[in-house]
């Protein structure tokens, strides 16, 4: 596989942390291609070389959350279930939600409902990603969208409320909670 260009990926970054900054200016669809472009100080041809809009950019910022809190439990480590697979992908979630609270929780709040939809699809890709890599998971092949489903609801859902709540996250209940109830319902 062919290492991406530096270039893309500093241009990619740019755009990213604009879109980032400029979200805790005003609310995402308030947000223009040009003030994305301005904040970033590249060309708007430049823009359109890399993202069809700037919902397309804002896809690609989830998908670096994503591959942030999943790249390192994925890579380094195998499961020898699905349930050590859940619990080791909560937890880097919620250390995760955690450390960049603030930011994605003006994010939130500056953006329309179309905002957690991507959220809701980008976790649902993780997830995807990660049952069909899980080795106990041939048994309920017919059931994994309805599995995936069932993860993503609540993966973004809790997400979501640890975001936005003002309350400390109490990261070993909330662990404890999800490791009985996982003891019970997992795969």
């Amino acid at each position: 596989m062919a290492k991406e260009d530096l270039r893309v990926i500093r241009t990619r970054k740019l755009l990213s942390k604009a879109l980032k900054d400029l979200l805790q200016e005003k609310s995402f669809d308030k947000i223009t291609v040009n003030d994305i472009c301005d904040k970033a100080m590249v060309h708007r041809a430049t823009f359109y070389n890399h993202f069809i809009d700037k919902i397309d950019l804002l896809d690609y910022v989830f998908d670096e959350m994503q591959n942030e809190i999943y790249q390192n439990v994925v890579k380094l480590t195998d499961f020898n279930s699905s349930k050590e697979m859940y619990i080791a992908i909560l937890s880097k979630i919620i250390d995760y939600v955690d450390q960049h609270r603030k930011e994605i929780k003006l994010i939130l709040k500056n953006s329309t409902k179309e905002f957690q939809t991507i959220l809701f699809d980008a976790i649902r890709r993780g997830i995807s990603y990660l049952v069909a890599k899980c080795n106990d998971s041939s048994p309920y092949e017919d059931i994994l969208d309805e599995i995936v489903s069932f993860f993503t609801g609540g993966f973004s859902r809790l997400c979501i409320e640890l975001i936005l709540s003002d309350k400390p996250i109490k990261k070993d209940m909330i662990m404890a909670y999800l490791e009985s109830i996982l003891n019970v319902t997992i795969l």
